[in-house]
């Protein structure tokens, strides 16, 4: 049962940023049934009182506490399924004596190979569709992409997010560069640097400038720690870093490579609309969040819950004249709002808890912290967490990262258990 643990939580990790996500509540239930007969109940009470566990616990009951005062319970328990993952993972994850240095290291490696080899598929697809139509574009429901670019890259697999796609691309970055930096050899310098320039590069295929602003505060991030190891003189580190910032803004400034993005918020007026002819993306975010905003304040204490967000926003976008924004039905584009207008005060209380809570313990696992930047981040120009791949990469993550017993000196289980093939 150890084993089959064991590589399912590497099948897991390696489902996790593929197209197959939907694969991983299979896993899940496997899993599930290896924890059950572990059989440790009596430290199920103790185990459930750590944040870690607590909080995420927490978020799914409120969820469930909204068939109290929802008009639509049957959105509620569709809800309770397709997030089941806040009070699984931590659980059945986070408690789990399986879990260790080396399975959490093994995870990492599985999730940053499946993301490589899809990114992969991605762009030979690409050039392989483009030399056999002659065409370099295609019309994705009502907007035309580039086959290399954004959602046309992406557009071989159904489902697969541009956005979403650059969150795994970042934490792949930073999986790769902190297991660089503990080897800190020739061999493994050259490899992440080939890992860094392909995610990089993919990055910016991807389009998302979200994802760009990870990519780059990861960057600072892992250029501190090395130059901590190597005793790189402050003042040359702060100039490094300035030049960094610089460079950036003449990016932005200058947009050699014409990103229509970046064209588009300089271009274009600040003003919160969802006029075709006027918006861009800030803008039109804006008036999603400008949106979810008056929701809250409508139902500042419990939320609309999330059997009535869908109804209401669209009645809102509606009354405020977003009639495209209404067409479609937009999420808040923002995790944050997301769970303001969806849970009000009280859920949003409980998610910074889930959060930011795990920053306070002493045996979090040293990627928890880049982790949670990319998350954090890219919670706040898209909600994540409305899409089953979201919620199952933030939360087997968290799961990995903040487990509860996790300690530097801990015993490899996992040796013992490859022995025993």
């Amino acid at each position: 049962m150890e084993r089959i643990y064991y590589y399912s939580i590497l099948l897991i990790a390696f489902i996790l940023p593929s197209p197959y996500c939907g694969l991983t509540l299979a896993l899940l239930a496997i899993v599930f049934v290896c924890w059950l007969h572990a059989g440790d109940y009596k430290n199920i009470p103790k185990i459930i009182k750590q944040p870690q566990v607590f909080f995420p616990f927490a978020f799914y009951l409120f969820l469930a506490a909204g068939l109290l005062y929802t008009a639509h319970p049957s959105k509620v328990f569709s809800g309770l399924s397709t997030q089941i993952a806040f009070a699984l993972f931590p659980l059945v994850i986070g408690s789990s004596s399986i879990i260790n240095k080396r399975l959490i290291k093994a995870s990492g490696q599985m999730f940053l190979v499946s993301l490589s080899f899809f990114l992969f598929i991605s762009i030979c697809y690409a050039l392989f569709d483009t030399v056999r139509t002659g065409e370099r574009s295609i019309m994705i429901e009502e907007s035309l992409y580039s086959k290399f670019r954004s959602f046309g890259l992406t557009s071989v697999f159904r489902n697969w997010h541009p956005t979403y796609v650059a969150m795994f691309a970042n934490l792949g970055i930073a999986i790769q560069l902190h297991y660089c930096l503990e080897a800190f050899s020739k061999k493994q310098i050259i490899l992440s640097t080939l890992v860094v320039l392909f995610l990089g590069i993919c990055l910016v295929l991807l389009n998302s400038l979200t994802g760009i602003a990870c990519f780059v505060l990861i960057g600072f991030y892992y250029f501190n720690k090395v130059s901590s190891r190597l005793h790189i003189n402050k003042r040359v580190k702060s100039g490094v870093l300035i030049a960094a910032f610089l460079g950036l803004l003449s990016l932005f400034f200058f947009n050699p490579f014409q990103n229509e993005k970046i064209d588009s918020l300089k271009n274009k007026a600040f003003i919160i609309t969802d006029n075709q002819e006027q918006r861009n993306l800030l803008t039109m975010r804006l008036a999603k969040w400008e949106t979810h905003i008056d929701i809250f304040k409508e139902h500042w204490l419990g939320g609309t819950t999330f059997g009535d967000i869908n109804y209401i926003r669209k009645d809102t976008y509606i009354a405020k004249g977003y009639q495209d924004l209404a067409h479609y039905n937009y999420n808040a584009h923002n995790q944050y709002l997301e769970v303001l207008a969806t849970y009000g005060i009280v859920g949003v209380f409980i998610f910074l808890g889930l959060l930011l809570s795990p920053i306070f313990q002493s045996n979090k696992y040293p990627l928890f912290i880049p982790f949670l930047f990319i998350v954090s981040i890219t919670f706040l120009t898209e909600s994540i967490l409305v899409r089953q791949q979201g919620i199952l990469f933030f939360m087997f993550f968290y799961a990995l990262y903040t487990h509860r017993g996790f300690k530097d000196t801990q015993q490899d289980q996992c040796s013992t258990i490859n022995q025993q093939f």
